[in-house]
C-alpha cells in the first residue's frame, strides 16, 4: 500500500516486512515497523535493512530515543518520524502490539 497508495494514508505500520524492490517507490511518511529479532521467515537482516532506508528517505535523526520497552523513535523531517519497535521473538505477533499500533496512528491522524 505504501508504495503504490502512499498518499490515501497518513502513515504506516508494517509488521515482520522486507520492502525488497519497492523501498525505491516510498515517499516519506510516518512509519512504526514491527519487527522480531529471531523472524525465521522474514529476515532480520533484510528487515533492518528497510529500516535503514526509511529512515534515511524520512531524513531522521541518527540517533534514535528510546521511548518504551523495545520502541525506539527517530524523529524525521517534516513530521516523517520512525518508531522502530523491536523484539526478541520470532515472527510471532506481539501481543502488546495493537496497543502500540494504535498509539502510533492517534499521533499521525490523516488531514
Amino acid at each position: 500500500l505504501w508504495a503504490l497508495r502512499a498518499n490515501e494514508f497518513a502513515a504506516f505500520a508494517p509488521t515482520a516486512t522486507a520492502a525488497g524492490k519497492l523501498v525505491n517507490r516510498l515517499i516519506p511518511k510516518p512509519v512504526l515497523h514491527l519487527m522480531g529479532e529471531n523472524d525465521p521467515l522474514v529476515k532480520p537482516v533484510m528487515q533492518k535493512m528497510t529500516c535503514n532506508r526509511v529512515l534515511k528517505l524520512n531524513e531522521c535523526e541518527k540517533e534514535g530515543k528510546p521511548i518504551g520497552k523495545n520502541i525506539t523513535f527517530y524523529a524525521g523531517k517534516n513530521g516523517n518520524d520512525v518508531t522502530l519497535y523491536i523484539h526478541n521473538e520470532g515472527h510471532q505477533y506481539p501481543n502488546e502490539a495493537n496497543r502500540i499500533i494504535i498509539d502510533f496512528f492517534k499521533k499521525y491522524p490523516k488531514k
